[in-house]
């Protein structure tokens, strides 16, 4: 048989978000009186706030932005300062407007036009304060800009601009006269800029006409030195140009012709090295008495042949042979080298002739070149001119229409609707300001609950307590909340900690309360603590004070008498004994007598007939607490107590104050821990766990003590025992085994 824990369920370390989400609204449920309490408070204040606001009226005057206002002039004149052709379609237009209807200067122009300064209740309220004065008219339109909206209508040109006042006939009033002075300023603006434009204009006609005479001058001056007056200078071009073509002409038929005579001459002086007689060249083949001489100095040579035959080289006519043949080689060669002359004549001329003809074309590109830069100068004067006439044109054009546009007075923006003074405020806005001090004052809540949570060191729910390594045995509620919940108030609601710990017999008062019953858990829990070994002495032990332990062991001790078990109660308390007053008995002797062997443990037992068990008191409080019950002789108490009953319970002194509860806790079968969420300090309690381990006590587990039935961070247990129609299936009547 499983031990039955209705509430608690052990810790995972992989906590999932769902979890931790569930676990934060615990903790902000479980202080929801700071969170009602903080956002009643902020809903308080936003109410006394809405209250004390005055009653704000809002005057709307709708404005539309017109592209294309008219134009008497024609299309043709346009407005220099007109920004609508430019950027029309653009965001920056409108945003550009709109900051102008906003401005110093069109505020200040209004509170001019209404001497707003001077209103006391437009500067300081319906109810101005005693000595009030007016203020400048800047201060005035600082307070105006304060309670003027423009927006923009989406998707349309249409704005709409509003001016927020206490007074719904001044507020209009203010709407139509920002319109007026807002027109006035653009028209102002647009007639400052016409005419400072004009000025310009004039100006730079002045400039223009003279840099224009001065370029006309200039241009004429320029062809009264190069004679372009008589012959243009296209003309010259084409002159030059003919002279180009025939020197090219020329040239190239003089350097062809000289190419001819330097070869001819080449061949000349390599036949008059040659032997005159069989040497060939077109000039000297060409020449008469050449061939001539030829003829005739074969025809001796064929003789000299003959008289050689005849008498042999020695002769004397073979000698004067010779000397002939030798003297018309000579002839020859002197006929040639006249050829040779007259052709290296030739070529000198021709080359005299290129020479001529190669100056004359450089002369010739020279003057061209001269004649383009002419050209270019020329040109450069030209366009100096025509520009300077253009501009002059243009800048006369423009001075007349910008003349005729600073009368032509034409706005793009129209008022389509004027403001009238409303009959309704538009502020304060009572619901959206409560809407939004209740949400405030749930985030606040909120936060304070955190806050609280925080700071708070107590023990707030199970996960707690599973956290230091302990079982949860039992959870218990509080005595005055469950009574109430199930429709008896016998106990009435606790008031303090201390009343609501020292509740007496509330498990046999009111067997059949949710009290009761969780009573009945716990003794069905420690019947399965111990592994097989008997449990017969428990140690009741808390943190600290308050805790609620005494309560908690008087009803488990008459919840086991309830299961005919015969139980001790001992109060070992020595210090600040409190059985007796929950239970209304006297004191008398009890552990301090027994202990120092005054009396026995039969002799002080005190019977509680309406629980159905016996109580040993503390007795008088001794000097020595703990020496005394850590001396042999408690434990003889222990002993005799359990010769006689079958369940020995010790309601011990807090764990985290005095050393008491370790030495009762070696006495012990097990331990069982009182804890009261909210109260018992989670590092005390940390605390008193590693004392009583330390002194090897056998810690059975936790009671969670004087839990609300609507406490959700104990989960289904709540909800369980919070039935105010719950009786339990089969209530445990006393004798009745569980």
């Amino acid at each position: 048989m499983n031990i039955a824990h209705p509430t608690i369920r052990e810790p995972n370390d992989a906590t999932s978000a769902t979890e931790e989400v569930k676990q934060f609204l615990l903790e902000i449920y479980r202080r929801r009186w700071i969170v009602i309490g903080v956002t009643l408070v902020t809903v308080a204040l936003s109410a006394l706030y809405v209250a004390r606001q005055p009653k704000s009226y809002s005057a709307l005057t709708v404005l539309e932005y017109d592209p294309t206002p008219p134009r008497p002039l024609g299309s043709d004149v346009e407005s220099l300062d007109d920004p609508v052709e430019a950027f029309w379609l653009s965001q920056e237009f409108y945003e550009t407007q709109n900051r102008i209807l906003k401005s110093v200067n069109v505020a200040e122009r209004t509170v001019r036009r209404l001497g707003l300064n001077r209103d006391l209740t437009f500067i300081h309220g319906p109810r101005p304060p005693a000595g009030s004065r007016p203020v400048s008219v800047a201060q005035a339109a600082i307070i105006l800009r304060t309670r003027i909206s423009v927006e923009l209508v989406r998707g349309t040109r249409l704005v709409d601009l509003r001016v927020e006042d206490t007074d719904p006939r001044r507020a209009a009033r203010i709407a139509n006269s920002l319109v007026v002075s807002y027109i006035e300023k653009t028209m102002q603006d647009r007639t400052t800029t016409t005419v400072d434009a004009l000025e310009w204009l004039h100006g730079q006609l002045g400039s223009v006409r003279s840099q224009l005479e001065n370029s006309e001058l200039a241009l004429h001056e320029f062809k009264q030195d190069n004679n372009i007056l008589s012959v243009s200078l296209e003309d010259r071009q084409n002159m030059v140009t003919n002279q180009l073509e025939g020197l090219t002409a020329a040239l190239t038929e003089t350097r062809h012709e000289r190419i001819e005579m330097n070869a001819r001459v080449a061949a000349l002086r390599a036949a008059s090295e040659a032997d005159p007689i069989e040497t060939h060249a077109a000039a000297i083949d060409a020449s008469p008495s050449i061939q001539s001489l030829r003829s005739r100095y074969r025809e001796r040579a064929a003789e000299c042949e003959a008289l050689a035959t005849r008498y042999g080289a020695e002769h004397p006519e073979m000698t004067a042979c010779r000397s002939e043949l030798e003297s018309i080689k000579t002839a020859v060669r002197s006929e040639v080298r006249g050829i040779l002359t007259t052709a290296e004549s030739s070529l000198h001329e021709v080359q005299e002739v290129e020479r001529g003809v190669r100056g004359a074309l450089d002369e010739v590109n020279r003057a061209g070149l001269e004649l383009n830069l002419r050209e270019i100068e020329y040109q450069r004067l030209l366009r100096e001119r025509e520009t300077n006439s253009h501009l002059f044109g243009v800048l006369l054009d423009r001075s007349a229409a910008t003349n005729v546009t600073r009368f032509h007075r034409v706005s793009f923006v129209r008022v389509v609707d004027e403001a009238t003074a409303p009959t309704i405020p538009s502020r304060p806005r009572k619901t959206l300001n409560l809407v939004v001090g209740l949400l405030a004052g749930l985030a606040f809540g909120i936060l304070a609950a955190l806050v609280a949570r925080l700071f708070d060191r107590s023990v707030s729910n199970a996960d707690d307590l599973v956290s230091m390594g302990l079982h949860i045995v039992g959870v218990v509620p509080a005595v005055g909340d469950a009574s109430s919940r199930s429709g008896r108030r016998a106990f009435g609601r606790s008031k303090s900690p201390a009343t609501a710990a020292n509740i007496g017999l509330a498990v046999v008062k009111n067997p059949r309360s949710p009290f009761a019953e969780c009573f009945r858990l716990v003794r069905t829990n420690l019947a399965f603590i111990g592994a097989g070994k008997a449990q017969r002495t428990f140690l009741v032990a808390s943190a600290g004070p308050g805790d609620g332990k005494t309560t908690v062991a008087i009803n488990l001790c008459a919840t086991l008498a309830q299961n005919q078990l015969k139980v001790l109660l001992v109060d070992t308390d020595l210090r600040r004994p409190n059985v007796h007053r929950s239970l209304g008995i006297p004191n008398g002797p009890g552990v301090s007598t027994i202990l120092i062997g005054e009396s026995t443990v039969a002799e002080c037992a005190v019977r509680i007939e309406e629980g159905g068990f016996d109580v040993l008191t503390c007795g008088p409080i001794p000097p020595n607490p703990s020496e005394l019950l850590d001396d042999d002789a408690f434990g003889r108490l222990v002993e005799t107590a359990l010769a006689k009953y079958d369940r020995v319970v010790l309601d011990s002194p807090p764990v985290g104050v005095v050393a008491d509860a370790m030495i009762l806790a070696t006495f012990a079968d097990s331990t069982i821990l009182v804890a009261r969420p909210g109260l018992t300090p989670r590092e005390l309690l940390a605390q008193g766990i590693r004392q009583l381990r330390t002194a090897g006590a056998h810690i059975a587990g936790v009671i969670v003590n004087a839990v609300r039935t609507d406490d959700l961070t104990y989960g289904g247990a709540a909800y369980y025992y919070g039935r105010s129609d719950y009786s339990g299936p089969h209530e445990a009547e006393p004798g009745a085994q569980r």
